[in-house]
């Protein structure tokens, strides 16, 4: 291999690259949602302390975490996380819809969005108690549970004190009975960045 086809493939790699990077922030200047995933962190007020809403993943080992999901086919960001919010709390949180996400704060990364709202406050046993309406159910309404809300300075010290292993546990006593403690370090991630934008309060 000559000097010259080394050189030359090195410099139409580096062209590549800056087209796909050129792409990226053309696409994200004019509008276009790149965000392969989103979801909600949802947070509630009782009696003046806030506290966040979390759920079990009862199909993987991923644990405790917040809410959301990948885009469908032709789905907006918002409508995404609308979707799955509705979905993974078994249709007792039937918004925010798409229009009303528009305007709340939003943090997270390359693939997942995740909306930062404040909701009604609901007893974690009604997720489970409340009857399902008709149109809430199937598999998509069955990945998420049990439910819990835990306050946000107990989080905020799950995520500043890390186990030997680098993962984050909740408090047995702050969960059902028989729960597993893991919080999902990727949910983790996206909460630490709300707190850091001081969208958790």
């Amino acid at each position: 291999m000559t000097k010259r086809f080394v050189y030359a493939r090195s410099a139409i790699r580096g062209v590549s690259a800056g087209i796909l990077l050129a792409t990226v922030f053309l696409l994200a200047a004019c509008g276009v949602q790149t965000h392969s995933a989103a979801g909600i962190i949802a947070f509630s007020r009782i009696h003046g302390e806030t506290y966040v809403l979390l759920a079990d993943h009862l199909d993987s080992d991923r644990g405790w975490g917040t809410f959301g999901g990948n885009r469908d086919h032709g789905e907006s960001v918002a409508l995404t996380a609308s979707r799955e919010f509705r979905e993974e709390t078994r249709c007792v949180y039937t918004v925010p819809s798409e229009s009303d996400l528009a305007g709340e704060p939003t943090v997270g990364n390359r693939r997942f969005l995740s909306y930062v709202i404040e909701v009604p406050f609901v007893p974690a046993e009604e997720f489970i108690n409340r009857p399902v309406p008709e149109d809430c159910r199937g598999p998509e309404y069955n990945e998420r549970g049990p439910w819990v809300w835990i306050l946000l300075e107990e989080l905020i010290q799950v995520l500043e004190n890390p186990d030997s292993d680098g993962e984050f546990k909740l408090k047995e006593s702050s969960l059902p009975a028989g729960s597993r403690t893991t919080f999902w370090a990727a949910s983790a991630r996206i909460v630490e960045k709300a707190l850091d934008k001081g969208l958790l309060k």
